[in-house]
């Protein structure tokens, strides 16, 4: 594998370039023989023509003092952010779809009306898409367990929560054992996720039986959006921060 040379120029460090590339820009002086570089198997800067063999057995250079430390790979803002676990969809979205919900809910029950199914269709959109996505989240948040600590796989945490009846006792799986996961994985996360886990769970179970009612549904919808903002804060928060030491 080539080596890869990172230079500094003018007090300006750069790189990383290939053998080739660096020796293409000295000989158009681009590059200085007198310009300090450093790859991977060096443990300190030295100048070009102390570390790269030449013809002719040139005598290089004598250092100069106060050579700068080797660079420290930092990845890009970027990047960080790529690899981060973005949760703000799914709480936009299920926001949006506890509003619909909760005004279609209370206008049927205060104002006795009949709900329309035209509207009903329409305010179930955003529902599904608030599905979609919390079941992305819930994934990504799977993902980040070590194998060796998870009781089951990613698909099969969120898959299986849409066979009926066995949802149920899925639910006190998935979110549970997602808190447990995350700690053997050496995730730091507050005490009371482990209990928010299991209310969530709990809740879940009441809005697949319960939230047909009106009366139910009004604070089931509530209750639930209120346990989704409270665990998956802690549970991306934790994610993302041990994420974001490790690439450092």
């Amino acid at each position: 594998m080539d080596k890869k040379y990172y230079i500094l120029h003018n007090q300006e460090q750069l790189g990383p370039v290939s053998e080739e590339e660096l020796r293409e820009k000295l000989s158009t002086g681009e590059y200085s023989y007198f310009d300090l570089c450093w790859h991977e198997e060096m443990s300190d800067w030295s100048p070009i023509s102390e570390t790269l063999q030449f013809e002719g057995g040139k005598v290089p250079p004598p250092s100069p003092p106060n050579m700068p430390p080797p660079p420290v790979h930092i990845p890009p803002g970027n990047q960080l952010q790529q690899n981060a676990i973005n949760w703000k969809p799914a709480l936009l979205w299920m926001s949006i779809a506890t509003a619909c919900s909760l005004g279609s809910n209370i206008s049927s029950f205060v104002f006795y009306r009949n709900k329309n199914d035209s509207l009903e269709i329409i305010l179930s959109i955003p529902s599904i898409v608030a599905i979609i996505y919390a079941c992305i989240l819930h994934y990504k948040c799977w993902q980040a367990i070590d194998e060796s600590s998870r009781v089951t796989t990613p698909g099969k945490a969120v898959g299986l929560m849409f066979v009926p009846i066995y949802n149920f006792y899925w639910a006190f799986i998935t979110w549970p054992k997602l808190v447990g996961g995350l700690r053997k994985s050496g995730y730091t996360l507050p005490y009371e996720t482990g209990g928010l886990a299991l209310a969530f769970s709990i809740l879940t179970v009441c809005a697949l039986t319960l939230a047909w009612f009106p009366y139910f549904a009004v604070l089931i919808e509530i209750g639930h959006l209120t346990l989704f903002i409270l665990l998956y804060s802690q549970v991306v928060g934790a994610i993302n921060l041990q994420q974001m030491h490790s690439e450092n």
